[in-house]
């Protein structure tokens, strides 16, 4: 099973979860230590915590914000479907200041790779 293929099983499972229980809050704290682990190595940790929070704060439905994180992760994974995962105005422009923050930082064929995802989907 691909890392990303796990991630969103783990989101699968989330979404059964009432917002209002102990045990949602509970697994947010893991989803989201899960996809800093994903994400960070890509475009490192405090860009992969400060987008995450960022797009938590943005979408406060449940089943929304699960969509939305699945789909940061995997357009950082280069594995984004354009058919079945959404992002909005806001989200493209969030990943596009966030490479621009990590530019120096990551490694440059990554960044030209998920710059050129970007370009190709005219959100850069």
């Amino acid at each position: 099973m691909r890392r990303i293929e796990r991630f969103f099983s783990q989101l699968d499972k989330y979404r059964q979860i009432p917002s209002s229980s102990i045990e949602y809050s509970e697994n947010m704290k893991r989803l989201a230590g899960d996809f800093f682990a994903l994400v960070g190595p890509v475009i490192g940790r405090l860009a992969a915590e400060a987008i995450y929070y960022r797009t938590v704060k943005r979408y406060e439905v449940q089943s929304v914000t699960l969509d939305k994180i699945g789909s940061l992760a995997a357009f950082f994974l280069g594995e984004y479907d354009d058919e079945s995962m959404t992002l909005g105005t806001g989200d493209w422009e969030d990943i596009r200041e966030t490479l621009e923050d990590v530019a120096d930082e990551i490694d440059i064929d990554t960044l030209c790779a998920l710059m050129g995802e970007l370009v190709s989907r005219h959100k850069l």
